[in-house]
Formats: C-alpha cells, sequence, structure tokens
C-alpha cells in the first residue's frame, strides 16, 4: 500500500504534463492560424510576403515560429520600399498569444525611394506587439549596437549603442499614437563630433481623418497613410552633448 502511494504524485505529474503538451499543441497550431490570416491579409492588400522556409517550436515555455530567409516589398501605387533578411522569430507565451516578440535574426536589408539601400545590424533586438479588438494597441522596439549601413558594407548612415521606442495608442482617440524615443550615442552621417551622446524625444502621431480601419498600423494603414493628412507632433525633447 505505501510502494503505491508513493508512485501517485509521480502519476499526477505525468498525466499533468501531458494534458500540457496537449494544450500547447493545440495553442502552437492556432498561433501559426492567426500569422496565416495576418499573411494573407497582407498579400490581399498587394504586399508581397515571402519566406524559404518556416518552424515551429518553444516547448515547452513559449510558442516559436521562425522564418528563414524572410521578406517583404510594397504594394502597387504606393511609395516602393522592400526589406528581406536572414531569419525572423515570433515569440508568443501559449496563453496571450495577443502579445507576440518579434526577434531579427542576422542582418536585414532595407530599400526605399527615399533612403536607397541600407544593410540594417544590431547586436540584439526585440520587437514587441500587442493587439486587441481595435488593432495594435502597443509597439515597443529595443536594439542594442544598432547601425545602418549604406548598402552592404558601406558607410554608417546612422547607428546607436541603445535605442528606445514605444508607441501607444491613445485610450479616447484611437487614430493618434503617443511615441517616446531616446538612442544613446547616437551618430548619422554627416554629424562629425558634434553628435549628441544622448536623446530623448515625446511625440504624438495624429491622423487627421478619424476611421478607425485605418490606425491600426497594419497593411491597411500603410497602403492609405500616403494619401491621408496627418501630423506628428513634438511635445518634448531632450538632447545631451559630452559624458
Amino acid at each position: 500500500m505505501i510502494r503505491s502511494r508513493i508512485w501517485i504524485p509521480f502519476a499526477i505529474l505525468t498525466a499533468l504534463l501531458g494534458a500540457y503538451s496537449v494544450y500547447w499543441n493545440v495553442v502552437r497550431g492556432e498561433a501559426e492560424k492567426i500569422v496565416e490570416r495576418e499573411i494573407e491579409a497582407w498579400r490581399a492588400a498587394g504586399y508581397t510576403v515571402d519566406w524559404s522556409s518556416q518552424s515551429t517550436g518553444g516547448y515547452p515555455f513559449r510558442v516559436t515560429l521562425t522564418f528563414e530567409a524572410p521578406a517583404m516589398a510594397s504594394a502597387p501605387g504606393e511609395a516602393a520600399w522592400s526589406w528581406r533578411g536572414e531569419r525572423l522569430h515570433v515569440h508568443a507565451l501559449p496563453f496571450k498569444l495577443n502579445h507576440v516578440i518579434l526577434e531579427p535574426g542576422g542582418d536585414f536589408l532595407a530599400d526605399s525611394a527615399d533612403t536607397g539601400p541600407l544593410q540594417i545590424r544590431a547586436e540584439q533586438a526585440l520587437i514587441s506587439v500587442v493587439s486587441d479588438a481595435v488593432g495594435v494597441a502597443r509597439v515597443g522596439v529595443s536594439a542594442v549596437r544598432i547601425s545602418a549601413r549604406r548598402g552592404i558594407g558601406g558607410v554608417v548612415a546612422a547607428e546607436a549603442d541603445d535605442l528606445r521606442i514605444n508607441a501607444v495608442r491613445d485610450p479616447v482617440d484611437p487614430t493618434r499614437y503617443h511615441l517616446a524615443a531616446a538612442a544613446a550615442e547616437p551618430h548619422w552621417e554627416g554629424a562629425g563630433a558634434d553628435a549628441p551622446s544622448a536623446a530623448r524625444a515625446d511625440l504624438t502621431l495624429e491622423r487627421a481623418d478619424v476611421f478607425a480601419a485605418y490606425t491600426t498600423l497594419d497593411h491597411r494603414a500603410l497602403s492609405a497613410w500616403a494619401g491621408v493628412q496627418g501630423r506628428l507632433r513634438v511635445n518634448a525633447a531632450d538632447v545631451a552633448w559630452g559624458d
């Protein structure tokens, strides 16, 4: 009798682990469907979205979708832009799929009519995106030792030791996003020795229209942004030089 009781906790633990494994696999499937629906929405809006291979892992603590050689390009009728990278990880907790962490792996190559080709590299970069029924509620970007070079291996166009950007949708007016940005040791092409050692800014991104469908910073917003009047208001700025 005593021996049989000893095995009861192990039997319960085994059953719990088995149940959680089933739950994780269900969530994994749901996460894959969510990403698939989002990608199809981008494609339906005219954008090019592609990758060479996709895999899912992260068990047991998270769900991670990994895209090898991801690439994206603008839709017809808007200013041309594109980007491609070596790898992109999409992380989410099994019980909180509305909050994803994007983790680029390796260099990314971006190109647009305004900037020309840029090679973007960071020792560590994370992009946090929180969504709700309205759309994107919050976006956070953090990057350590990030740089953008003209072409592959070209001159540095911009760089910073530490870069942080946060955008939060206004709780009352969904056409507004409040932005806060900070950079340590920022430097840009042509700045010379007078570049500041740190910079911070508090901004508000305002749209002139009030149609909520175009305020989610997703494919709908990008496709209509150029044709809609808006305003970027600087609420406060702080720039420091030297130590």
